[in-house]
């Protein structure tokens, strides 16, 4: 790209600076328009233009001189003459091409109202369509500014031709043009220093950005000391924040995972060493279930690793459908019954018959999958498990809850139930300490929350997730003496 094509392209971009000092030029053009039609709307009227004649009639009428004989009205002919020719030469000099001005001399007590004039200009109007006081006449194709003043022993009249609107025009630009050129440099050259300046933190903040590593999350500390540039910080600092911490979830996330992959995959080569030495059947048989039970257990750590890093997605839940949540809870309940029913647990449903909610499916799997997986692994055989589906009247849309019997978690352990990684010291059942971090991370991408509290009949532990919006509540359920024991036969 060539000099002066990119300086123009630059040009033509959008600009803060511009558009400010656009606006004040528009605004002060805009000043300069209006004030220019207040003085000719004046004009038009005859009131500025008629404005300073009275004043001029009652000078020159005072100067004549005062009596009634005939030498004190020659000398006050001459001396109105005299303005007369003065005024004359004063307009040729000014080469502006406006008309000659009138003057009428009378006596103040004349006998008779017809009286003749004892001076007036050439081409004057009658004094008949003279008005009595400063006003506006038209004559011949001429208008008249007119003044008239009256003495103890003359009267005076003066006629002031109104120059042409193109004149007036002209005056009135003049008038207003050189004021205006003056101030707006004065006005400017402030308002684009401050413009500048106000935006040099900005600037600053832009090259600081610039000068970044990509994997650099550190605090900006920003010197936004507008208030204008202060939420633009502030929002930068809590994005980079969240930045910061999602770095750190996630090489705790990388550490905690190779920690935990440590252990199995140390069994699985332990045991693929012993089942290819394996002296005998039996040997070989301990050895296969061993590394069985290593690979599962590694398959089910990678698994809920994926789902977690699934669920760390903070983008909006696109999935999310209209859904009958009773269907989905009795679905997922029909594929684990079986598991209960081999050791003799009591798993039970209570929900009403139908409670629809807008929701991710998968999302609420997850939920089911570890709150009931872990009911079911953790209690003792001959337990029971209840789960509930309900709508309350609440603030909650709906709640789902999962309760046991079983052994139940120490108080002093439930503050940090839903970190990674994290199993009670008394858990008997294999496991990762993922289960209850994933359904923290799926029920904050439901927009819920989840509560720990005592389980059934005062033993055990229970959970309970509050959903506060999407939910649509159909007919009401039906009446039941209690929770009814779910089956596989149950209808899904």
């Amino acid at each position: 790209m060539t000099e002066p094509a990119g300086r123009w392209r630059r040009l033509r971009q959008p600009s803060l600076t511009r558009r400010v000092l656009l606006a004040l030029t528009l605004a002060v053009s805009l000043s300069f328009v209006v004030l220019l039609a207040i003085d000719w709307l004046d004009l038009q009227t005859g009131d500025a233009g008629a404005r300073a004649l009275p004043g001029v009639t009652r000078a020159m009428a005072l100067s004549l001189p005062a009596g009634a004989t005939p030498a004190d009205a020659q000398a006050a002919i001459a001396v109105v003459r005299a303005a007369d020719r003065q005024l004359h030469l004063l307009r040729q000099e000014s080469g502006l091409g406006l008309g000659e001005v009138r003057l009428r001399l009378e006596r103040a007590t004349a006998a008779a109202p017809a009286a003749a004039p004892l001076y007036e200009s050439p081409d004057t109007p009658p004094a008949s369509a003279a008005p009595d006081a400063s006003a506006i006449l038209a004559w011949a194709g001429t208008r008249y500014w007119v003044a008239s003043h009256r003495t103890a022993d003359w009267q005076l009249t003066l006629y002031e031709p109104a120059p042409p609107e193109t004149t007036l025009l002209r005056w009135l630009g003049a008038d207003l043009l050189l004021p205006y050129l003056i101030a707006l440099p004065i006005v400017m050259l402030p308002l684009w220093w401050a413009v500048v300046r106000g935006l040099r933190p900005l600037h600053g903040f832009v090259e600081q950005m610039r000068a970044r590593s990509p994997d650099d999350p550190r605090p900006l500390a920003l010197d936004l000391r507008y208030a204008e540039l202060q939420p633009l910080g502030s929002a930068f600092e809590a994005l980079l924040a969240r930045v910061r911490a999602s770095l750190q979830r996630e090489r705790q996330l990388v550490q905690d995972a190779a920690h935990e992959l440590r252990t199995p995959l140390a069994v699985i080569g332990a045991q693929a060493h012993a089942l290819a030495h394996a002296a005998d059947a039996a040997e070989r048989a301990r050895a296969q279930a061993a590394l069985d039970r290593a690979v599962e257990r590694s398959a089910h750590l990678v698994h809920q690793l994926l789902t977690l890093a699934a669920l760390d997605d903070a983008s909006p839940a696109a999935a999310a459908a209209l859904v009958d949540l009773v269907a989905l809870v009795q679905q997922h309940l029909a594929g684990v019954a079986p598991l209960a029913q081999a050791r003799d647990i009591e798993l039970a449903l209570d929900s009403p018959d139908r409670l629809m909610a807008a929701v991710e499916p998968a999302v609420l799997h997850s939920i089911l999958d570890n709150l009931v997986g872990n009911a079911l692994r953790y209690v003792p055989d001959g337990a029971q498990v209840l789960v509930s589906l309900a709508a309350p009247a609440g603030d909650a849309a709906w709640v789902l809850g999962v309760a046991d019997d079983g052994p139940g978690i120490a108080p002093q352990e439930q503050a940090r139930l839903f970190e990674r990684f994290q199993r009670g010291r008394d858990a008997r059942a294999s496991g990762s300490g993922l289960g209850l971090a994933i359904v923290r991370q799926a029920v904050q991408r439901l927009g819920g929350q989840i509560r720990v509290g005592p389980g059934l009949g005062g033993r055990g532990v229970s959970f309970e997730v509050r959903v506060g919006e999407g939910v649509r509540r159909q007919p009401p359920a039906r009446a039941r003496p209690g929770p009814a024991p779910f089956t596989p036969q149950s209808p899904p």
